[in-house]
């Protein structure tokens, strides 16, 4: 009977996590599902200071074209005034 017992025991226990109501209820498979929702959040993370970092080369971008359309201004300006003197 205590062979029986066991038996039994030892198949249910290795059939429960398997089992979906057992999967729905939460007591398998918890850290599964953590490590899941960690990876999609660093995943977000990444994409999001993906796109930060692109919008900065960006701005550079941008503010290197102004100043150099800036300092060429500034030079015709310059022989301007020397062109008279």
């Amino acid at each position: 009977m205590k062979h029986l017992t066991a038996v039994l025991l030892v198949i249910f226990i290795s059939f429960s996590p398997s089992c979906k109501f057992f999967k729905d209820k939460g007591i398998f498979g918890r850290k599964a599902r953590a490590l899941a929702a960690l990876r999609a959040e660093q995943d977000s993370l990444r994409v999001v200071d993906s796109i930060h970092r692109a919008q900065q080369q960006l701005l550079a971008m941008e503010n290197a074209r102004l100043d150099s359309a800036r300092q060429a201004e500034a030079a015709r300006l310059q022989s301007n005034q020397n062109k008279y003197k």
